[in-house]
Parts: C-alpha cells; structure tokens; sequence
C-alpha cells in the first residue's frame, strides 16, 4: 500500500499478487489490486473480480462496496447494480462523502432530481468546502431550470476554487438562460481562459454574442467551434443564423448546406435555409424547404407558418 499512494503501481501491484499468493483470503490483497486495476490499468473486469471476492471475504468493506459502485456506474453503466453498491457503503458509513457524491451524479444521470439533490445535501453537511459538489447540485438546479438556485451554488464553486473552467462555463450556461447575456459572455470567456475550451463553451459564448447582437463576434465563436468539432452540425446551423442576420444570405445557405450534408434529417436547416431563400426573394426554394421540413417534422407550427407565408409570396 506505501507503493500504491508514492505511485510505484507496478511495486505495489506485485506486492499483492505476492500476498494473495501467500494467503488467498487476504481481502485487503484483493481490494488495493482492484484499486490498481480500476485506476492504473483500465481493467474493470479484473478489477471487478477483486472487489467480488474482497467482499466476500469481508462483508462489511465499505471502501470495496464504494469501488464496485463506482465500476458498475462508469464502466459498465448498470445503474441499479451501481446505487445498490453505493447505498451499502453508505449503510455502512453514513459519513461516506464520495459515496452520496457519485450516487447524486448517477441519480442526476437517471433524472432522478429530488434524489440527486438529496444525496449533494448530505455530502455538503458532511464537508461544506468541496466545490465540486457544489458545481454539481448546480447543474441539477439547472436541469430543474432554477436557475437562480443553480447560480447560487456555481458562485459558492468559484469562491472555494476559482480555477475550474468548467464552473464558469455551467454558470454561464445559467445566465444565457436567465437572458442574462453579458454575464454569460464573462463566464463563458473565463472558462477558455481556464483552459475549459471546447467547442460547447464557444458555442455558449457565441449564442450569447448573438443575442446581444454582436454578430461577427459570434461568427468567430462558432467558427472555432467548427474547427474543434468540423461535424458539428448545431455550430453550423446557429453560424447559418448569425449570416443570416447580418444579411449575408448567401453564406448562411452554405453553412446550412453542410449543416444538412451532415445531418440529412435535420428540420431545422430546412426551415432556416428557407428563411435564407426567403430573404433572397427565392420563395419557391423556400416552400420547397419548408416542405421537407414538415416531411421531417409534421406538428412544428413554426415550419407550418413560414410555409404559408413563403407560398403566399411564390403566389401559390
């Protein structure tokens, strides 16, 4: 175990083989092995394997409970198999801080909210100063769409670590629901500067600039999306929107073009592209969008409006 927290895995992975040899009822042996095989060696299998057996050999493990758990959750995606495992750690520990957290996020996943927020509280009695939890009761608020809630505890993340790019970003996400579009552009912006880049956090940062009618700087977010993410077909359907109302009708067809050469189905390019035709004066082309649209999308009001309007100005 000294090998394994100076990071001499292979050492300590040898000494445990050692040890299971020497005695084959060494539950301790089994648990620190699996730990290696969950967290060095990317084998969940045998990682399994070993916390099977430390349990059975030792019934009341918590720590092996929680490392099952954790290996159900996020390596073989069986839910119920993974709250089980966590539920019994917890049993065995109510104070078990990590094991409430990864059931919260697993209960997140599931959509089970009200369980999520359940399980964050009784992590946050047990330890108020990890600013993760906070992110992540944030992000169940947001899902909740109490987004007043969910920038409470985003802020609280950013007090006790302001360095986590991701934060930012979750509470940027917030503010642009909230119309809230300036903000949005701040969190947005400090989450790249903390090395939280990926193409959603540009993606946020430029439908906020959209919305607050800064179309060229929206345009050069979602081209660096683009550049991150080429199959993005979302960035070019919303860098189709900002040409369009800029009024560069021309390249916001070609950004729907291959927003549909990536996604045939995708009903809303049809319907912009034919908003794009529409500005053109080409209503024909429109109808004919609006129409394939539909094809995809039969109930969208939205597409049912522009096609009447289209067809009255075709004078069809």
């Amino acid at each position: 175990l000294i090998y394994a927290e100076d990071s001499e895995y292979e050492k300590a992975f040898s000494d445990f083989n050692k040890a299971i040899e020497n005695n084959s009822n060494y539950a301790e042996a089994y648990y620190n092995r699996g730990v290696i095989y969950y967290e060095e060696k990317d084998d969940n299998d045998k990682a399994l394997a070993d916390f099977d057996k430390a349990i059975s050999l030792k019934t009341e493990y918590e720590d092996a409970f929680y490392y099952r758990g954790l290996i159900y959750y996020k390596g073989k995606k069986d839910y119920d198999k993974a709250i089980s495992d966590f539920a019994r750690a917890i049993e065995l520990n109510p104070k078990y801080i990590m094991a409430h957290y990864n059931r919260g996020k697993l209960y997140r996943e599931k959509g089970e909210n009200d369980k999520a927020l359940n399980d964050f509280d009784e992590a946050l009695k047990i330890n108020r100063r990890l600013y993760f939890i906070y992110n992540d009761r944030g992000l169940v608020y947001q899902d909740m769409k109490k987004y007043n809630q969910a920038i409470d505890d985003y802020t609280k993340a950013i007090s006790l670590y302001t360095k986590d790019g991701k934060v930012y970003k979750n509470r940027g996400d917030s503010y642009y629901q909230k119309k809230q579009y300036d903000k949005a552009v701040e969190d947005y912006t400090a989450a790249i500067e903390y090395n939280y880049n990926d193409a959603d956090t540009f993606i946020g940062r430029g439908r906020a600039y959209h919305d607050l009618n800064q179309y060229d700087k929206s345009i050069a977010d979602y081209t660096k999306a683009i550049s991150m993410n080429p199959k993005y077909a979302w960035a070019y359907l919303l860098r189709g929107i900002s040409y369009d109302d800029k009024g560069d009708y021309d390249r916001a067809i070609a950004d729907y073009n291959k927003a549909l050469e990536i996604d045939p189905k995708y009903s809303d390019a049809y319907n912009n592209r034919g908003v794009a035709y529409g500005h053109k004066g080409d209503y024909n082309r429109a109808v004919v969008d609006y129409q394939k649209a539909l094809e995809i999308n039969p109930n969208n009001e939205v597409y049912k409006n522009n096609l009447k309007i289209a067809q009255n100005n075709a004078g069809k």
